[in-house]
């Protein structure tokens, strides 16, 4: 059985796990990859994706490792194993296995290593619900989405879908430009952002769109979907013309396109529920759902180095 065939088997899968995003991963950022089967009493029950790379003399381990572009990924399987079940099984697997590092980053709470010395972080998610069409998600909107939709297509934005990989031309500056007013950098590099681009389009799992405004393009999205999810993957905007408002345009056509493919949910990333990403992403209905970071360091040096990353990280998103 193909790779994509046994993940839609299980409920608890995402187009993260998928082998398009997993060829990626291999070709740009030099990872091995393990498939692994998870087992309970009625034969397979699920699969993990494991990716392996050696850095500085050491064996990292992930599902996925940060700064890779994958927003989560970890285990799927059948809505009859237990996530104490599911940890138990990963834990003994890992016992056997020579390793400076571990990190999975999964949606929800699928997955329970604590018991086993693994730490436990809780990141935040937005989620838009999906299963009733775009009548009722265009409901559950407040009224700063919906005006700000309304005030990009009155002030004459075109939203367009992008086939190929000609966007990237104009795409990749403005994504590093955004990062820069940020004040951080881009991992994804020119040859990276193609590379994952071709494979997911290859694969029938990409959508690019752009928002126009006079000839000129304004802001752009680069999404990935599978059977049941659409993910806000990468975006970018020229500011000069925040005022068109283009990006609430961008994702309410994203929202519209994956309820005609029949999708259930709509993912807009992560971010703090205070912040200005946070309450742009509440206003299209988004809920707030749980991410569950797991990591597991074999030293104290390499430990209190990945601490101090995440507090520098949490500083400069605070900032």
């Amino acid at each position: 059985m193909k790779w994509d065939e046994l993940l839609g088997r299980f409920s608890r899968s995402s187009v993260f796990q998928s082998k398009a995003w997993l060829d990626y991963l291999a070709l740009a950022w030099g990872a091995e990859t393990q498939l692994l089967g998870i087992y309970g009493k009625g034969g397979l029950a699920g699969c993990l994706p494991l990716l392996s790379k050696k850095m500085w003399g050491m064996r990292l381990l992930g599902s996925p490792l940060r700064g890779w572009g994958v927003p989560h990924m970890g285990p799927a399987y059948d809505a009859a194993l237990s996530p104490g079940a599911v940890g138990a099984a990963m834990a003994e697997y890992l016992k056997g296995l020579r390793y400076s590092y571990f990190e999975m980053k999964t949606l929800g709470q699928t997955v329970d290593l604590q018991q086993w010395g693994f730490r436990r972080r809780s990141l935040v998610n937005f989620t838009v619900d999906l299963r009733h069409g775009p009548d009722r998600v265009w409901q559950r909107f407040k009224g700063r989405a919906r005006t700000s939709i309304r005030k990009a297509a009155k002030g004459g934005v075109c939203v367009r879908l992008e086939r190929g990989l000609g966007f990237l031309e104009w795409y990749y500056p403005m994504v590093k430009d955004t990062f820069r007013r940020k004040g951080a950098k881009s991992n994804e590099s020119r040859e990276r952002l193609r590379a994952a681009c071709a494979l997911l389009e290859a694969a029938s799992q990409r959508l690019a769109l752009s928002a126009w405004l006079d000839g000129v393009p304004v802001a752009g999205a680069i999404l990935v979907y599978g059977k049941r999810e659409m993910a806000y993957w990468s975006g970018a905007s020229e500011p000069r013309f925040n005022w068109a408002c283009a990006n609430s345009a961008i994702q309410w056509e994203a929202i519209q396109r994956a309820c005609r493919l029949g999708l259930e949910r709509y993912s807009m990333g992560g971010g703090r529920p205070d912040s200005g990403a946070g309450m742009f992403k509440i206003s299209f209905g988004a809920e707030v759902e749980e991410l569950q970071l797991w990591s597991q360091a074999k030293n104290g040096l390499l430990s209190g180095a990945v601490r101090l990353y995440e507090r520098v990280n949490t500083w400069r998103r605070g900032r």
